[in-house]
């Protein structure tokens, strides 16, 4: 019986030539996507992210406790994520204990071997919990400005311990100017069988960047 190889996916490619995203990354193979779910998909969606990382996902933050999190990363296109690793610690509410911090030292170092460039963190949160609390916002303020970023994203994910199935708040933080940080929701992706782009409110929120810094100063190291 004669088999052909798959040909590798170009998803990244695609998305660089077209600007638009490959729907069946987010839609199961079981659903047929109508127009209205492409129109959706292409008209919201501003940044990707890799299959194999939303897979990820489903197999570890997805099943986690809240406040689990990791640190997101991108190769060439900082549109497109790419890749991403997950902080097992079980002191995991505290981003700047001295592992956690030796930890993304370690891994920003191996990245930037690969040309890899940090782009955000990733938290989970318990079901209903859908915005950034005030702490990760400090916590990504530091991120942001260490990473030296021109935007950040903090994709907040409710997690479900049972099956790994999860609901994916993209928020993206950007700087106004030199004293105001604009959270706002890109999009919500929902997991299940397939990945699904789903409505939800708009939501922006405006943060004084002088008043984040004075905060992290404040906090125990």
């Amino acid at each position: 019986m004669k088999t052909t190889s798959k040909k590798p996916d170009n998803f990244q490619d695609s998305l660089k030539r077209t600007g638009k995203l490959l729907l069946d990354v987010f839609v199961g193979v079981e659903e047929i996507p109508d127009e209205n779910d492409i129109k959706a998909t292409e008209e919201i969606v501003k940044t990707a992210f890799a299959s194999q990382v939303l897979n990820d996902f489903l197999l570890t933050i997805g099943r986690s406790n809240s406040k689990k999190w990791g640190i997101l990363a991108c190769t060439d296109d900082d549109t497109f994520i790419d890749g991403w690793y997950y902080n097992r610690l079980n002191s995991n509410t505290d981003y700047t204990d001295i592992k956690s911090v030796d930890i993304i030292n370690s891994v920003l170092a191996k990245w930037q071997k690969k040309g890899k460039k940090a782009v955000g963190i990733v938290i989970s949160h318990m079901e209903n919990d859908v915005r950034p609390t005030y702490d990760e916002i400090v916590f990504s303020n530091y991120f942001f400005k260490a990473f030296g970023n021109e935007s950040f994203y903090l994709p907040i994910i409710i997690s479900d311990p049972e099956n790994g199935f999860y609901k994916l708040y993209l928020y993206v933080i950007n700087r106004e100017n030199d004293d105001r940080l604009i959270v706002s929701l890109d999009y919500i992706l929902k997991s299940n069988r397939g990945y699904k782009i789903v409505v939800g409110e708009p939501y922006s929120q405006t943060y004084s960047i002088s008043e984040l810094d004075n905060s992290f100063e404040k906090t125990d190291l």
